[in-house]
């Protein structure tokens, strides 16, 4: 494959979108004082407050350690904290602060601004195409 074809090939293009993305959506949760990524254990807590690490580690597909750090990182600035579990001392939930409650407004707000930008100009029936065409390529992975 020469090297024009490969930066025109899916696999490419949907890498140079998710950096752009990364980096675009990072700029927004910067001003919110979080770092990519934090969102997702936010949005976990936010469906359901009080859940393990555990479960956090399935939900998001990411590495223990990876979580671990974050999580750690996130207790420092007061977004959420650890609480032993009621029934059972040697497993942890973790817990929404009210300062991580009250970022989800302004992270769903981010997510839907971006989703706006990246989609403007495309018909609805484009953006569904698009989003069914996404899944597809998804569960190819």
């Amino acid at each position: 494959m020469k090297n024009s074809e490969l930066q025109s090939s899916v696999s490419y293009l949907i890498v140079q979108i998710a950096k752009l993305h990364r980096q675009e959506i990072s700029t927004r949760f910067s001003k919110l004082g979080i770092h990519v990524g934090q969102d997702m254990i936010l949005m976990a807590l936010w469906e359901k407050d009080g859940i393990t690490q555990s479960e956090i580690i399935r939900s998001l597909n990411v590495e223990p350690p990876t979580i671990t750090k974050m999580i750690n990182r996130m207790e420092k600035t007061g977004l959420l904290e650890r609480r032993r579990d009621s029934t059972d001392a040697r497993v942890s939930r973790i817990f929404l602060t009210e300062k991580g409650r009250r970022l989800k407004q302004q992270v769903v707000q981010s997510w839907s601004d971006i989703e706006e930008q990246i989609l403007q100009g495309l018909t609805s029936e484009e953006r569904l195409n698009l989003k069914e065409q996404l899944s597809y390529l998804k569960r190819q992975l």
